[in-house]
Order: structure tokens, then C-alpha cells, then sequence
């Protein structure tokens, strides 16, 4: 993964009362190379999601936000 830039991955996963996985989420560093307002470029590596799923049949019943609250308050 290195070549992509991508480095410290920490993945997330919910799962049901009958010990399914019901969604994941996955964080990680990545090198982001942004303008700033005078046009310089600057090389950073933010906090960013890299994937979220929730299983089709679970959708809109909360599990995506309780993914999304739980890596907020970890991170």
C-alpha cells in the first residue's frame, strides 16, 4: 500500500447480535498534495476514510452512523 501513499489503516467493523458483520468503515493516513492560496503546492497527510460499506440488507436502520460516530470519537 505504501506506493499509494496510504500508511497507518485502522479499520472499524459493526457487527449483529448472531456475530455477522453487519458493515465496516476504514480509516488511514494518505499524502494529499494541495495548493494553497498563493498557487504553492503542499504535501499533507490528513485523516481520511478510505472505505465504508454497510451490508445492502442493513441499511437505514443506523449501523453507517454508528460506524461513522464510533471513528469519530476513536480518531
Amino acid at each position: 500500500m505504501q506506493k499509494w501513499g496510504v500508511m497507518n489503516i485502522v479499520s472499524f467493523w459493526i457487527f449483529s447480535g448472531r456475530g455477522k458483520a453487519v458493515g465496516f468503515i476504514k480509516v488511514g493516513t494518505k499524502k494529499l498534495f494541495l495548493y494553497d492560496t498563493q498557487g504553492a503546492q503542499k504535501e499533507v497527510s490528513p485523516l481520511c476514510v478510505l472505505d465504508f460499506y454497510v451490508h445492502e440488507s442493513q441499511q437505514r436502520k443506523g449501523f453507517g452512523k454508528k460506524l461513522y460516530e464510533h471513528m469519530l470519537q476513536v480518531c
